[in-house]
């Protein structure tokens, strides 16, 4: 878990509104440009499935890296669902990939955001994640180690920024 019930001041429509919905406020894309440094992010809309409880989008974009092997800039895609439980909550799942950059083609992220409702005026949120392997790579450790690194941070970020920009909304 990367992130475990944290409290934000907000309801879950407030919470859909700004963050995951079509038209949100503070869209991943504005999260990846100030917190990451991404670039290219393109998002589609989101699509139902076909039945009638989740729907589907595609992110990619451009992410700067600090690894001292392959390139500085990889390209990301992530594929995501959302589902709602009315006034019980919601989730995002998403299956990040690397594209077309070798080795990193062995693993996927795979991560759960769950927003369930506190109260009347706060919602909590929790993050987990899981690095899996679709193929043997000699560099498993040494990928699975700064995956798992990398996530604990994306989410701790996300976790601190949320409550803050929704506060000026």
């Amino acid at each position: 878990v990367a992130v475990q019930n944290k409290i934000i001041k907000c309801s879950l429509e407030t919470f859909y509104k700004s963050f995951w919905s079509n038209g949100a406020k503070f869209p991943l894309s504005t999260y990846l440009n100030e917190m990451w440094n991404d670039t290219d992010v393109t998002i589609s809309e989101w699509e139902d499935s076909g039945d009638g409880f989740t729907m589907l989008r595609k992110v990619t974009y451009q992410h700067p890296t600090n690894s001292k092997l392959g390139p500085k800039v990889v390209p990301i895609t992530k594929e995501q669902h959302i589902q709602k439980y009315g006034t019980h909550g919601m989730s995002l799942s998403t299956k990040t990939m690397i594209v077309g950059v070798p080795v990193a083609d062995s693993f996927v992220i795979e991560d759960r955001i769950l927003i369930s409702p506190h109260d009347r005026d706060r919602i909590s949120l929790t993050a987990q994640f899981s690095v899996r392997f679709v193929k043997n790579s000699l560099f498993r450790k040494t990928l699975e180690k700064d995956s798992r690194q990398g996530m604990k941070d994306y989410w701790e970020v996300y976790s601190k920024w949320a409550p803050k920009v929704i506060e000026k909304f």
